[in-house]
């Protein structure tokens, strides 16, 4: 047999695919692309978790490759129960598509899920309970919440001095908001910060900051800022973000029945 004979042959035997099983390797292709990313982002973020229990603990190398380990296997879980929201959410999309327009449409999906914060999951939680002692878990959660008081103090104190600013505050009345003010912050900030971020409280965009006024109680407002026209300057404070309050408080209510059941 020659050499193009050989050649030949191999061209006719080639197998042929149909239309759907083209869309369908397109498909599965985009799914391990968008599944890629989202692991390297949050993997990225995690990353940064691991480095600061290590900071913290000093941990021996074995136990932090094991931390590492585990890290990988949270994000590997989460990306699990993302999977099937992807696939169902890119069928819905490709109703009508063709080989012919498959790559286009695949190109300018832009997917509206994205990977659950594995910090959260219980898998994550797992990992840290066999790998830290009780006392060591207590240490890293201290920590974390002397940074957590750290942050909503110095939030509540921006707040402050932009409530000073828009509506003319006393020192007095300064003096009277301000735990009310530092209350609001504790209490909605991983709502805030989830509006436009998925890293609970640690994501802070500054501009948002003013609508963080409404989480104070009206009736400790009018007690507060008793002065009709600081009243309407307190109303307008929150700004153009005072129409996101209502996703917000939605989004704290949800968030603390998930914690009531452990979620």
């Amino acid at each position: 047999m020659t050499g193009l004979t050989f050649i030949l042959l191999a061209v006719v035997t080639l197998p042929t695919f149909t239309k759907q099983e083209v869309i369908q390797a397109a498909v599965s292709q985009k799914l391990v692309e968008l599944e890629t990313q989202a692991k390297h982002a949050r993997r990225e973020r995690m990353e940064v978790t691991v480095a600061d229990i290590h900071a913290v603990l000093e941990l021996s190398p074995e136990r932090l490759r094991m931390l590492k380990l585990g890290m990988n296997g949270a994000i590997e879980a989460a990306a699990e129960k993302l999977r099937p929201n992807q696939l169902r959410n890119l069928e819905q999309r490709l109703t009508d598509v063709t080989p012919e327009t498959i790559d286009t449409v695949l190109k300018n999906y832009r997917s509206g899920y994205t990977l659950n914060n594995p910090e959260e999951s219980a898998e994550w939680r797992s990992v840290l309970a066999r790998v830290l002692t009780k006392e060591e878990l207590e240490r890293w959660q201290a920590a974390v919440d002397e940074r957590r008081r750290y942050r909503q103090q110095a939030i509540a104190e921006v707040l402050a001095l932009e409530a000073e600013a828009r509506v003319g505050l006393s020192t007095e009345q300064l003096s009277q908001l301000r735990p009310h003010l530092e209350k609001a912050v504790a209490d909605f900030l991983p709502d805030l910060s989830s509006m436009y971020s998925d890293d609970n409280d640690r994501s802070i965009y500054t501009e948002y900051v003013p609508v963080l006024l409404m989480g104070i109680e009206e009736t400790t407002v009018k007690r507060i800022v008793t002065d009709p026209e600081q009243q309407k300057k307190w109303e307008a404070a929150p700004g153009q973000y005072r129409s996101n309050w209502d996703w917000i408080k939605r989004n704290h209510e949800s968030r603390l029945k998930r914690e009531a059941k452990g979620l």
